[in-house]
């Protein structure tokens, strides 16, 4: 137990030296939560994914999360259920944190980093090469601006169940304000389930949703 401590300890001060900045999401590594995000609540969002990762109790399942943030939701994804993870990220979010987190959470397996901010373009090349069960797609679409269109194309070809977040319409902190409104209309027109509503880091007044819909398999 001390010899545990003492690891959990050594790698929170690792942490700390390493991160530049408040990490957006918790840092999970190897079963702990080394630090807590400053962005919408990890813990909670992870219960509505599970209804998800459950889905695939007699095997484990692939899973792609597109702009990961710190990973969380994949890494607890592999430690919790032994999920085959992808995890793609921007090199220059927080100092390339998922690049050292990656080589901390060393009892994982099955954990590949794509480290480089995604086009939609590379996106549907990548759909053309692998597919996977679940793809993670959260509050990411309004970040890639005008093509967002066509990354979200792209998203619904990469996996069997898409699972999306975004803000709602009204909060007006969420950056992409402009493009925030059509997302959400573009998602109501394809079928969909609700997953969950919650918080949002920028307005304690709003919530976002998560939603999960069918892949297009062509």
């Amino acid at each position: 137990m001390i010899k545990a401590r003492t690891l959990i300890l050594l790698c929170m001060l690792s942490f700390r030296s390493l991160c530049a900045h408040e990490p957006y999401q918790d840092i999970f590594v190897n079963g702990s939560i080394l630090a807590k995000g400053s962005g919408p609540d990890c813990a909670s969002r992870y219960e509505a994914l599970k209804t998800i990762f459950a889905l695939y109790k007699g095997r484990p399942f692939t899973m792609l999360d597109i702009g990961a943030a710190e990973g969380y939701f994949s890494f607890r994804a592999a430690h919790d259920f032994g999920a085959h993870v992808v995890i793609v990220g921007d090199p220059l979010w927080n100092d390339n944190i998922l690049e050292k987190l990656c080589r901390d959470n060393n009892e994982l397996h099955h954990v590949e980093l794509i480290s480089k901010r995604v086009t939609p373009k590379e996106l549907k090349q990548l759909a053309k090469q692998r597919h996977f069960d679940i793809v993670l797609a959260l509050n990411v679409l309004h970040h890639f601006e005008k093509d967002w269109k066509k990354a979200y194309k792209a998203i619904l070809r990469l996996g069997d169940n898409i699972i999306i977040e975004t803000p709602p319409n009204g909060d007006k902190m969420a950056c992409g304000q402009p493009l925030i409104a059509p997302i959400n209309r573009r998602i109501n027109k394809r079928a969909h389930r609700l997953l969950g509503r919650f918080q949002r880091h920028t307005d304690e007044t709003q919530v976002d949703r998560i939603v999960v819909m069918s892949g297009k398999n062509y």
